[in-house]
């Protein structure tokens, strides 16, 4: 939707419309960031040079610079270069249903790619020696300071968008399930409606009235024209449009644009992953994997010992799990369970607090150090760092026939970790449809900036035993 020209009222002028002040609000707090953002750069180099050269906590052996404006010169290249790559990554358009947490997230990503540039770029700057060590305490700072920034940011746009005027009256339709979703401080719910065209006269009356700033509704069941009328009401009235999309749409949504003779075609794909992606994906799997199996043996050998010595039965565990295609493989972990645990059930979900985990196992899983062993299924070429967790046969089947997709997460090799699980959705105690979402939305949008995310989400999932249990 394009952004429609200020529509004077006769009660106050445009600012008075929600849609107005909450694009204002916007601007501003883009404005936040980039400021926010140059402001902490600048702060974290002055605080860098002082504890390298002069805070006396670190040995100078060679004395402090005597160019120490070329470190300030230098930064101003660094802040050219963070505002645009951070920019070109949607860093400064506001996320309205972010946490704190998942903003620090992007910002060391995004950091990343900064580093990644800089790095590059000093190759061909060789003019002046820079310390190294001051260069990391600026990097370190700088992320630590800017995530703050977009912390406390974050929390006054929240703040702001929960007041009266500011929140989004949003119109729910053929999505029952929705609203309760929708719903919150920043949103009211002023409209709920089961049947979708039938309620599409009440809803163009609310727009033309300036009375709703959103409409989500489900696309099944609604007539072209219909459909069309209602997209092009929101669009002059200012509102936004959120449309359920059905299966035909997803699959439309991942397909290949082109165009021939010119009549514009979607080439719908029937992998996510071809040619070189796959190819990339496989490489970086196996990189990593070798990576951290080669740091993580001695601790694995130790796991290995402790599960053994701790209680009867092998220390590595075999499953039989499904992966890409539907295929069948062999998944490897540590033991966390008494041995022939389902001896007397079959196969039965494991859940939070499960009398049949040993105390070693608790911990192990508690710490997710149990998945370690699977490092050698993603050399094996059987499952992926990132991807949808493998299920066990008998529950392949039973959801296959309750849920709708749910074949699809096969569509892509299975993965130690997943957008489920670093969603808070892992486990046994976790609802299956709920993952099952996330995982099809991997599948569906899937990228390496998007596995780079989850690697570093993962990461703090385990340091800080989030989800776990």
């Amino acid at each position: 939707m394009t952004e429609q020209q200020p529509v004077t009222t006769p009660n106050g002028g445009w600012l008075a419309r929600p849609v107005a002040r909450r694009r204002m609000l916007d601007r501003a707090l883009a404005l936040f960031g980039v400021l926010g953002d140059l402001a902490a750069l600048n702060a974290a180099m002055l605080l860098a040079y002082w504890l390298r050269f002069r805070s006396g906590w670190i040995p100078v052996t060679k004395g402090e610079p005597l160019s120490r404006h070329a470190y300030y010169s230098a930064m101003l290249a660094v802040m050219a270069v963070w505002v645009v790559i951070f920019a070109w990554l949607d860093m400064y358009r506001p996320q309205r249903w972010t946490r704190a947490l998942d903003e620090a997230y992007r910002v060391v990503i995004a950091a990343a790619a900064v580093l990644v540039a800089v790095m590059a770029a000093s190759f061909l700057y060789r003019s002046f020696e820079y310390s190294r060590l001051t260069a990391a305490i600026a990097y370190v700072i700088a992320v630590v300071l800017v995530a703050a920034l977009r912390a406390a940011g974050l929390w006054l746009s929240q703040s702001i968008r929960g007041r009266e005027g500011f929140r989004r009256r949003v119109a729910v339709l053929g999505v029952p399930e929705a609203a309760g979703l929708l719903g919150g401080p920043e949103r009211q719910v002023v409209m709920e409606r089961a049947d979708v065209a039938a309620a599409v006269p009440e809803v163009r009356a609310l727009l033309a009235e300036g009375a709703l700033d959103e409409v989500v509704l489900r696309r099944e069941g609604v007539g072209e024209a219909a459909l069309l009328a209602l997209l092009r009401a929101c669009e002059a009235a200012g509102a936004e449009a959120v449309v359920v999309p059905g299966p035909v749409d997803v699959l439309l949504r991942r397909g290949g644009r082109e165009e021939r003779g010119g009549l514009a075609l979607v080439r719908v794909r029937d992998v996510p992953l071809d040619g070189l992606q796959r190819l990339v994906k496989r490489a970086a799997d196996a990189v990593v994997a070798g990576v951290l199996l080669l740091l993580a043996w001695p601790l694995m050998l130790l796991i290995g010992l402790v599960v053994k010595l701790t209680s009867p039965g092998p220390a590595l565990y075999r499953q039989t799990r499904v992966t890409e295609g539907g295929r069948e493989f062999t998944l490897l972990k540590y033991r966390s369970m008494v041995q022939d645990a389902e001896a007397g059930t079959g196969a039965v979900w494991a859940h939070k607090g499960d009398p049949r985990t040993t105390r070693v196992g608790r911990l192990l899983r508690r710490t997710s150090l149990d998945e370690l062993p699977q490092l050698l299924n993603v050399l094996l070429g059987d499952m992926s760092l990132i991807g949808p967790r493998p299920e066990r046969p008998p529950f392949v089947e039973q959801f296959g026939r309750e849920i709708p997709r749910y074949h699809d997460r096969h569509r892509m090799k299975a993965g130690i970790t997943g957008l489920a699980q670093v969603c808070g959705e892992r486990g046994g105690d976790s609802e299956v449809a709920s993952r099952t979402r996330y995982d099809l939305y991997y599948v569906d949008h899937w990228s390496l900036l998007l596995d780079l995310q989850i690697l570093v989400k993962t990461g703090f999932e385990v340091l800080f035993h989030r989800g776990a249990g």
